[in-house]
């Protein structure tokens, strides 16, 4: 039971991870593009999935995370001053 716990935290924290890194991608590159691109066309009928960004999103208000977007932005540019 406790390792299903421990499963679902390193889930939740390996997206976490990913969304920040991708969030700090130049705009040009395909994921980052993916990632900000909204897609065109109709949905099925019914309650809409809910996408991974909303999922994850979640998890930080869980987590009591705001303005999340601002900070990685900023996290980018003060790693790409040290570098």
């Amino acid at each position: 039971m406790y390792r299903d716990l421990d499963t679902v935290a390193d889930i939740t924290k390996k997206s976490l991870d990913w969304m920040g890194h991708v969030v700090r991608l130049d705009h040009g590159r395909l994921v980052k593009k993916m990632f900000e691109s909204k897609p065109e066309g109709r949905r099925r009928m019914g309650r809409p999935r809910m996408t991974w960004l909303e999922d994850v999103e979640g998890d930080l208000r869980e987590r009591k995370v705001e303005i999340w977007r601002q900070k990685t932005v900023l996290r980018g540019l003060l790693l790409t001053e040290h570098s």
